[in-house]
C-alpha cells in the first residue's frame, strides 16, 4: 500500500512498489526488502550521491474492485502480452482491492491509450484511476443522480459509514446510519422480528436483507447498505465460521445479498466487508 503524501517506485523485475516522499527536511525512500529487487531499484531510482534520480516515467494507476490478484492477472495475460513492448504491468493487492500499475516504457507509445482501453477491458471491475476511491466514485453516483443513502451496520461497527463521511459533500446524499450491533437494537429499531433472529440467527442473509429493507423505510432512502457477519476471533460455528459476513445492497427496487467469508483478523475483516458492500453498489449503480 502507497502512502497518500508519496509517489510510487516503480518495480522493474517485481510487483512490489518502493516509495519516495519528503517528511521535514528529509527524503525518505522505501524500497521492498528482496535483495535482488532492491538492488535494482537502488540503481535505477539513486544517483552516485545517493539521492533520488529525477525520472519522467508515466505512470498509471488502474484501481479495481470484486476481483482477486490471481483471477486479475490470468485474465488480463492476453492484455499484457499485446502492450508489454510499450507498458511495463504490476498488480499491487491489498483489502482495498487490487490496483494496476502501468509504467510507460518510453518506446514513443501514448500510454494513456493503453489506460483507456484497460478501462472499458476491465469495466465489471475498474472503477477509477490513481487516488480515486471507491468512495469517492461511489459518492459521485449517488450525488449525480440525486439519490440519498442509509446504512445498517453490526460487524463493521460504523466503519462504512465512517468511510464515506470521510468524502466531502457526502452531506448532499447521506442521510445517516444504525450501527445495530445488539440483537436487541435489530429487533426493537429495526422491527426485525425475534423470530427471524432466533429462526435464522443474526448473522444470515434473511436478518442482513430486512436490515437493508427496514434501514431504507426508516431514513427513506433510495439506496441503503447493511451487514452483518463474525469478525471473530471468536464466535464462529461449522455452518458459519469465524469471517462469515452478509450484506445486502438496497438500490432502488432492486435488492442484492451475498454472503463472503473473509478469513482474516478483525480490522481487516472490517475493511474488506466496506470494500465489498461498496462494490455491491457500484456494480448496481456503474
Amino acid at each position: 500500500e502507497i502512502l497518500d503524501i508519496a509517489e510510487p517506485l516503480e518495480n522493474n523485475i517485481g510487483t512490489a512498489l518502493g516509495m519516495y516522499f519528503k517528511y521535514n527536511n528529509s527524503e525518505v525512500i522505501v524500497l521492498p526488502g528482496v535483495p535482488i529487487e532492491m538492488n535494482s531499484m537502488l540503481e535505477l531510482y539513486l544517483d552516485v550521491k545517493k539521492s533520488l534520480k529525477i525520472t519522467d516515467k508515466n505512470i498509471i494507476t488502474i484501481n479495481t474492485a470484486g476481483i482477486y490478484e490471481t483471477k486479475l492477472s490470468d485474465m488480463m495475460k492476453p492484455f499484457m502480452e499485446k502492450y508489454d513492448q510499450y507498458a511495463y504491468f504490476s498488480f499491487l493487492p491489498s483489502y482495498d482491492g487490487v490496483k494496476i500499475r502501468l509504467t510507460d516504457l518510453e518506446v514513443g507509445f501514448d500510454i494513456k491509450l493503453i489506460k483507456e482501453e484497460l478501462l472499458a477491458f476491465l469495466s465489471d471491475y475498474a472503477y477509477g484511476t490513481d487516488k480515486e476511491t471507491l468512495e469517492l466514485n461511489i459518492s459521485n453516483l449517488i450525488k449525480n443522480k440525486k439519490l440519498t443513502l442509509s446504512i445498517s451496520e453490526s460487524c463493521t461497527g460504523g466503519y462504512i459509514s465512517k468511510k464515506i463521511t470521510d468524502i466531502p459533500g457526502s452531506s448532499d446524499f447521506f442521510l445517516g446510519s444504525l450501527v445495530a450491533y445488539d440483537n436487541s437494537i435489530k429487533q426493537n429499531i429495526l422491527d426485525i422480528s425475534l423470530d427471524i433472529l432466533n429462526s435464522f440467527g443474526a448473522v444470515s442473509s434473511q436478518v442482513s436483507e430486512l436490515m437493508a429493507l427496514n434501514v431504507s423505510k426508516k431514513f427513506k432512502s433510495d439506496i441503503s447498505i447493511a451487514c452483518t457477519g463474525i469478525s471473530g476471533p471468536s464466535g464462529g460455528t461449522d455452518d458459519k465460521p469465524v469471517g462469515t459476513v452478509y450484506i445486502s445492497v438496497k438500490y432502488l427496487d432492486k435488492l442484492v445479498t451475498n454472503k463472503f467469508i473473509f478469513r482474516v483478523d478483525r480490522t481487516s475483516h472490517r475493511v474488506m466487508t466496506k470494500h465489498a458492500a461498496l462494490y455491491m453498489l457500484w456494480s448496481l449503480m456503474k
